[in-house]
């Protein structure tokens, strides 16, 4: 069995790559740093108006840094898409096949094969597969741009491959 798939990295893309990382593979991680981020912002808050009288300055200080980590613990995968992503970032089109012994880009970088066995985790959204090696290395794929196979029979495939379930997410 062989698949092609052909998917345009663009911010979307890797907006959507960061997103469902932070869902799944990073949840933990995630929900910790947005919660000391929340804490933080409300201490600075809370300090601020607190210290009002005493110190403007340090008040003025406490409030800033207070709606800072509030609004970051808030909007945090934009955030982080703001922080992890180029701004430069040109389109680029990255093409994988996907084989019986494993997967690669084409046209081939090098002899670089990647086995089934290295994948940690399997999610799929509506529009996207994504593969994950770990916490800080993902796969993207767009469901729409299989040039062979379908997005069923692979769905099928990568979880015999790799024995992995896919997590869904919305």
């Amino acid at each position: 069995m062989r698949f092609i798939n052909e998917t345009t990295l663009d911010r979307k893309t890797l907006d959507t790559l960061t997103k469902i990382g932070g869902q799944t593979v990073k949840r933990r991680q995630v929900l910790f740093l947005r919660l000391l981020c929340l804490g933080i912002g409300l201490s600075g808050l809370f300090l601020g108006f607190f210290y009002n009288t005493q110190s403007p300055i340090v008040s003025s200080l406490a409030q800033v840094y207070g709606v800072i980590f509030f609004v970051a613990g808030i909007f945090w995968y934009p955030v982080q898409s703001f922080a992890n992503i180029p701004a430069g970032l040109q389109k680029e089109v990255r093409t994988m096949e996907f084989t019986d012994k494993g997967f690669y880009s084409l046209p081939p970088k090098g002899d670089h094969v990647f086995l089934y066995e290295d994948l940690k985790a399997l999610v799929q959204s509506e529009f996207w597969f994504v593969l994950f090696w770990d916490e800080k290395h993902g796969l993207i794929l767009d469901k729409e741009t299989f040039l062979e196979g379908t997005p069923e029979e692979f769905y099928t495939f990568i979880q015999e491959k790799t024995g992995l379930m896919f997590h869904n997410i919305k």
